[in-house]
């Protein structure tokens, strides 16, 4: 779920929030024509979708007790420069007019605000990644990192700070999780809807356990992949976990009991309460917007591992989805609890920067300065570390 306010999560309410406007005057086309920016590093990008199923866990959620869980996880990866320069696009957004119909129907509920967002648009959108293109060759293997979205939103609705990471050498593997993503649209044709009334801390507790899962299933790809993309290309020495909201939340409970995490970060996650009691072994970074801050002081007070905290002023909660960048927002930007004031291609810079300087450390083992202290660079950020 996205939320903005700072609250134990058993009581958030199941409803997106705040999303960052800007007029369409003043967003940014980039050179592509493409409202999202193109990725930094030195790597085109491949991606591909694999449709994976835990035959020892139920479904809990869905209405046939027989079902077991089922998990759509997303590639997003260092690519082939020949083949990623000349092969097709993947498209932005999976079944485009059901998700925006999805999410528009959350906005109206849930701030009384009428959006009808360009389905045309939308359904033109791409990435910057090629299906299915072999992995570039740069590396033996690469580092693997998993990020979880907020309750009610999709992955791809995260997609300008994955592709940002994977250009820098890492393999980011996204999670949609059936019946809390909002929408979940299976390569099959099945499309799944989050139904009234999910509980967001047990859906914490499922996607928990989904991670987990998904990281057995690359351990098991790396050994032997069925489609021999990711055989022996998986750093599964060095597996990092990130997320936002919920998804943060999640990840913070993964870490907490399963040291195969090597480094977690925290976009935004609710305060959890005694939903993690678990202190946190490796590295860990706590990041805040400002009306989050301090949420889970617990959780990096008694953090073992080295621990970093910082609050991103400027910020609110949905300044780290791609929301900002949308195109057809304008009706809610008159909407008094917007995200904050930064200005989108800032806030994705300094997300970004933070990020890669932290798995940069401790999953490549490369030295970096960022994260010695207060920032000059950076004076949006408020940050402090222990151990």
């Amino acid at each position: 779920m996205l939320t903005r306010k700072v609250v134990v999560l058993s009581s958030l309410v199941a409803t997106l929030l705040a999303i960052t406007i800007l007029p369409s005057a003043q967003r940014t086309t980039y050179a592509d024509g493409s409202p999202f920016p193109t990725p930094t590093g030195p790597y085109k990008l491949g991606t591909v979708i694999r449709d994976w199923t835990d035959p020892s866990r139920s479904e809990v959620i869905a209405s046939n007790p027989s079902d077991k869980r089922e998990l759509l996880v997303q590639f997003w990866y260092p690519a082939d420069s020949a083949v990623a320069t000349n092969g097709k696009l993947a498209p932005y957004m999976a079944a485009s007019d059901t998700t925006l119909t999805n999410f528009e129907s959350e906005i109206s509920d849930s701030r009384g605000i009428s959006l009808s967002l360009p389905r045309d648009q939308f359904a033109a959108l791409t990435t910057h990644a090629v299906l299915n293109a072999p992995v570039a060759n740069n590396a033996q293997v690469y580092p693997v990192l998993i990020f979880s979205p907020g309750f009610a939103a999709s992955p791809d609705m995260y997609t300008v700070q994955v592709e940002e990471l994977a250009s820098h050498g890492y393999i980011v593997v996204t999670i949609n999780y059936p019946y809390g993503s909002g929408v979940t649209a299976f390569p099959d044709g099945r499309v799944l809807l989050m139904p009234p009334g999910v509980s967001n801390s047990k859906s914490l507790l499922v996607w928990a356990q989904d991670q987990a899962f998904v990281i057995n299933q690359l351990q098991a790809i790396n050994s032997n992949d069925p489609d021999k993309l990711f055989t022996g290309r998986l750093d599964v020495n060095h597996i990092g976990a990130f997320g936002h909201s919920v998804g943060a939340g999640a990840v913070i409970k993964l870490c907490s009991t399963d040291n195969r995490v090597a480094a977690c970060l925290s976009e935004d996650s609710p305060a959890l309460g005694q939903l993690v009691t678990t202190p946190l072994t490796q590295p860990f970074f706590l990041i805040e917007s400002e009306n989050n801050a301090g949420a889970n002081d617990p959780i990096y007070q008694t953090a073992k591992g080295k621990t970093y905290s910082a609050v991103f002023r400027g910020f609110e909660h949905d300044n780290f989805a791609d929301f900002s960048l949308w195109p057809g927002i304008g009706p809610l930007a008159a909407d008094p609890t917007a995200l904050g004031k930064i200005d989108p291609a800032r806030s994705f810079k300094i997300l970004d920067t933070y990020a890669i300087a932290f798995f940069d450390k401790f999953l490549k083992g490369q030295t970096t300065t960022l994260l010695d202290g207060a920032s000059t660079a950076y004076p949006e950020v408020q940050f402090q570390s222990r151990n």
